[in-house]
């Protein structure tokens, strides 16, 4: 049998000494390969032998055919090669118009992904890559003016917030599902700045998606591959993004509440709820301690280190190993853990307790 290299693939490097990665056309498959792994795929694609292959690059690498059948057996189990006379398929994929839709449901952290919208390499793409700087200067040159007029009058926070109350023209009941919809606004506006960040560090991608943070709280999100960014302070520039753009919310909330709550006392009350949702998410995003965050990423890019939860817990076992000499990135390590099993259980308790009052009589 006869294979090919797949058709579909694209290449996401950034520059010519990171590692290859491949991505399957329009689905949100992502293969990490060494540049050499790639060059012997590609060779072995031209004639499928494997004697020749190994015989081209004799002189270059070092390569067993043990070693060799490894790789095509992953190349063949990640659709990189496929039967010569077969179209690539992917399964529970949908392209529309150069979009690429993915249908899954596949649990990653305490998230529960439900749909993926991929528009790497179309036009939305291009056309975010030539103004994402400037639409972050824009929305910094607007926040620092609302700053400037927030500080040239009194903000009137609570008694805007009571007149913009008796002034809705609805029963709460009405707009209490808007709660709901008041958090995933807020979300995607944060995870828009995450993406914004992405693109002015010339991020090759362009994949958002919808989900169960929780696996109950509907939530948007965007795939940034954030592992192509060599520089650490880009890295942390891309995690801040998110941070950024709930200021900027909070800033244009305060500044539309104070000028126009009593002209628009419903909108004005809506975007109360999405300052509510925004201080509720920050109190756990900007949580170090809780892995997943936006701060724990921070932390680790900060420190340099990877998979940094994984060797917190690592280093508390090897605490009580014999015969082990303890130092202080052991009790650092010990610390962390503790504080994490912390934030998860006040996390939980925070979610639940209040879902369980709403229940009970």
């Amino acid at each position: 049998m006869r294979h090919k290299l797949n058709p579909d693939i694209i290449e996401v490097r950034l520059s010519e000494r990171e590692p290859c990665i491949l991505k399957l056309g329009k689905t949100i498959k992502f293969i990490k390969l060494s540049l050499r792994e790639y060059e012997v795929l590609k060779k072995y694609s031209i004639d499928n032998n494997t004697s020749e292959t190994i015989a081209f690059f004799q002189n270059k690498i070092e390569i067993t055919e043990t070693n060799f059948k490894k790789l095509i057996h992953r190349a063949l189990c990640n659709d990189i090669l496929i039967e010569e006379n077969t179209a690539y398929k992917p399964k529970d994929h949908i392209s529309f118009s150069g979009v690429g839709l993915t249908l899954m449901l596949r649990r990653k952290s305490a998230k529960l992904e439900i749909l993926n919208i991929d528009l790497t390499h179309t036009a939305f793409e291009r056309v975010i890559e030539k103004i994402a700087g400037f639409i972050l200067l824009l929305l910094t040159l607007f926040t620092l003016y609302v700053i400037f007029d927030l500080r040239s009058t009194p903000l009137h926070f609570k008694k805007n917030y009571i007149e913009t109350l008796y002034k809705v023209p609805y029963r709460f009941s009405h707009l209490l599902p808007f709660v709901f919809i008041c958090a995933v606004i807020s979300t995607f506006i944060h995870e828009s700045g995450h993406y914004l960040a992405y693109k002015t560090t010339r991020g090759k991608t362009s994949i958002f998606g919808f989900g169960l943070q929780y696996f109950f709280l509907p939530v948007f999100y965007t795939k940034v591959l954030i592992g192509l960014i060599a520089s650490r302070k880009k890295r942390i520039f891309i995690n801040v993004g998110g941070m950024l753009f709930d200021v900027f919310q909070v800033f244009f909330i305060l500044y539309f509440t104070e000028h126009f709550h009593l002209a628009y006392p419903t909108i004005s009350f809506l975007l109360y709820l999405v300052l509510i949702s925004v201080i509720i998410r920050s109190l756990f995003n900007l949580n170090v301690f809780l892995s997943g965050s936006d701060g724990y990423f921070i932390l680790q890019d900060f420190f340099n280190i990877h998979n940094l939860r994984e060797e917190a817990y690592k280093k508390t076992k090897e605490i009580f190993s014999r015969n082990r000499k303890i130092d202080y990135l052991h009790v650092l390590g010990m610390l962390f853990v503790i504080f994490n099993i912390l934030s998860i259980i006040i996390l939980l308790l925070f979610i639940f307790i209040p879902l369980i009052l709403h229940v009970l009589p």
